[in-house]
């Protein structure tokens, strides 16, 4: 990866006893998204490589979003990406809109600046104070009796995945984003029924999203979630940056205003 992702494993809410957004998106097969790469073009410059490529995600049911997307690539290995998603129009929200991507066994530990400790999604935010946090991809798994989407954490500025001698990457958005980091693709979560049929996986999965549907809830009989925390099927832009990280290089929040300050993503 990272791969463009728009997935969940649905969330009780999202089924609302037959009535919510979760059977219209098993019925568009968004679980099965496959991608097609239709342009690359590669340009090398002085300390970076430029990769632009056009890449449809579509489904055996034909809905699609196409990305445009700007890869550069600097020699100190900080990767800035740009993306511009096109998404078919719907009359409901997307479960996301962002990407998936895993690192290796043993990259376990997981520090980030953002709502928490616990996890939280857009319209549940009122008991996740902003902060620095520390947590590991195990304990970002919540064992719901019924396994769904969990981990999430909503309007994080960075994040850091590392192994335990503190080296790994750094993630960082201009304008927040959403991520989680677990043993289990968004696939594993959906297929099983209840934690204890779940393989835990050597690898770390990781989204990063520009936008999470947000849980609903709010009234008895209608759980669908407030406009304004839904995925709207519009075009959207998307901005941040992966850059090799360890312990040693000092504040996370410094590298990640720095990384913002320098680079470009035209």
């Amino acid at each position: 990866g990272p791969v463009l992702n728009i997935f969940r494993a649905p969330t009780d809410n999202d089924y609302m006893f037959g009535k919510g957004y979760a059977m219209k998106w098993e019925e568009l097969a968004l679980y099965d998204m496959r991608c097609e790469v239709k342009k690359v073009i590669v340009e090398q410059g002085e300390g970076v490589v430029k990769i632009s490529a056009e890449i449809e995600l579509k489904s055996p049911k034909e809905y699609s979003v196409m990305q445009k997307t700007v890869y550069r690539i600097y020699g100190d290995g900080v990767i800035s990406i740009a993306t511009t998603f096109y998404p078919d129009m719907l009359e409901i929200s997307l479960p996301k809109l962002g990407f998936l991507m895993q690192m290796p066994g043993g990259f376990e530990k997981v520090s980030y600046f953002g709502p928490g400790p616990h996890e939280n999604y857009r319209d549940r935010l009122r008991s996740a104070p902003v902060g620095y946090y520390e947590t590991t991809a195990d304990h970002m798994f919540v064992p719901y009796i019924h396994t769904q989407d969990c981990g999430n954490r909503s309007n994080v500025r960075w994040f850091t995945v590392t192994n335990y001698n503190g080296k790994g990457i750094l993630v960082a958005a201009d304008t927040g984003m959403d991520f989680s980091a677990l043993h289990y693709t968004p696939l594993d979560l959906y297929k099983a029924n209840h934690p204890y049929e779940l393989v835990r996986r050597k690898e770390i999965i990781i989204t990063v999203d520009k936008e999470v549907c947000g849980l609903g809830g709010g009234t008895i009989g209608n759980n669908f979630p407030l406009k304004k925390y839904q995925v709207e099927t519009k075009t959207a832009s998307f901005r941040f940056t992966i850059r090799p990280y360890e312990i040693k290089m000092g504040d996370c929040d410094e590298l990640a205003k720095t990384q913002y300050s320098s680079l470009k993503y035209e």
